[in-house]
Formats: structure tokens, sequence, C-alpha cells
């Protein structure tokens, strides 16, 4: 682990703690961070190949991380970073500190929400291209589940520590975007009924209920 020379005052961002957790248990070049935060493996956090690098520059100023120029493995040399004892300190009062969770945003329920401005036939082409997402990202992710169970069992039983929060991450991931699959289908099924009502003239329970009253 890297030593640290000049303390700071700052805290790392969330994505600075995403990096840090990650050279945390492994030192890594900014571009083998970059395949991890681009590959959707549900490790709950995702980031631009410019973020990554701002970021590691921005932690490295700040001392939670020191760079050392290595041999390249196959080709030119890398920069290799690692987290500082003070990275280390950063990392773990994040970790301890105050979550509020309930302020999640999506901007998927942002755009349902105003179901009813969507220009005519529009809304389809959408939930489609987002069911296959969700469907592609699911299946890798229960792919690359059960590859870590294979080779170290569940996380109940597992014998390597830094598996036991990824597997419970893919867990929450996987059960995430079936209830989102489910969801995009309850939506489609709403969107259906009410296309049939408008198209058969019939007034549906809500105008019915307005005329009568």
């Amino acid at each position: 682990m890297a030593q640290s020379s000049a303390p700071s005052t700052s805290k790392p961002s969330v994505l600075g703690c995403a990096i840090l957790q990650r050279l945390a248990r492994s030192q890594m070049s900014g571009y083998e961070l970059k395949k991890l935060f681009t590959t959707p493996v549900g490790y709950g956090w995702r980031a631009y190949d410019t973020q990554i690098y701002r970021e590691l520059k921005a932690l490295e100023r700040a001392g939670f991380v020191r760079g050392q120029v290595q041999p390249g493995r196959a080709g030119p040399q890398r920069r290799v970073y690692a987290p500082t004892l003070q990275g280390v300190r950063a990392l773990r009062e994040w970790l301890e500190s105050p979550l509020d969770e309930t302020s999640i945003k999506s901007e998927l329920t942002m755009r349902i929400w105003s179901v009813d401005l969507f220009p005519q036939g529009s809304l389809e082409p959408l939930l489609v291209t987002i069911r296959e997402q969700t469907q592609n990202q699911m299946e890798h992710m229960m792919g690359r589940r059960e590859e870590l169970r294979r080779a170290s069992g569940p996380p109940e039983v597992t014998e390597d520590p830094t598996l036991v929060g990824r597997l419970l991450v893919l867990e929450y991931e996987i059960e995430l975007a079936q209830l989102k699959l489910r969801w995009l289908e309850r939506i489609e099924a709403v969107i259906g009924v009410r296309t049939m009502f408008a198209d058969s003239g019939a007034p549906s329970a809500a105008a019915g209920r307005r005329q009568r009253g």
C-alpha cells in the first residue's frame, strides 16, 4: 500500500470511493479500472472513461491514491494506482457514514410518469429497447453469478471474503432487473387496454366515472 505524505481535509466523491474500494483489493491502472466501470457486472456503479481518469487525478492530488509507472505487460509503460493510508481511512469513513437510499433517480420512471404526453407510437419502441437492455444485462449478471458460485460457492460459505459482497450485489441487481421486466410488462398491458378502449370508442372506467359525475 502506498504511503501518503500530505494529509487532505477533503473527502473523496462517491465515484472516488467506488474507485478506492477496488484499489483496496488490487492495484490497477486507469485502463483496468475503466474496463471494470464500463462492464455490466452488477457491482453497483458505472462511469465513463473521462470520469475515471479525472477522478483518479483528483484522488492523487488529494493524497488518497499514489500512482507508479510500471513496465507494460505487453506494450508501453502504464501508471498503476494504489490507495494510501489516508485513502484507506477515507474509504472506511465512507463505508461507516450514514446513507440515504430514498433519493434514487430513474429517468425511466420520470418519463412513465408523463405517459399521457408521449407522442403517438413512440412509447412502445422505447419499452422494447428498455426491455432488451434489461434482459441482456440480467442474463449477463446471472452468468457472472453462476460463474462465481461454481468457483467459490454461495456467499454463505465462500472462503473468499472479497466475493461475499459481490455475490450479494449481483443477487440484488438480478432481482431488480426481474422486477423491472415485470413492471415493463404491466406498462404494456395498461397501454394495450387503454388503446383497445380508444379504438373501440368505449369510455375507460375513469372516463365513465367522470361522465356519471
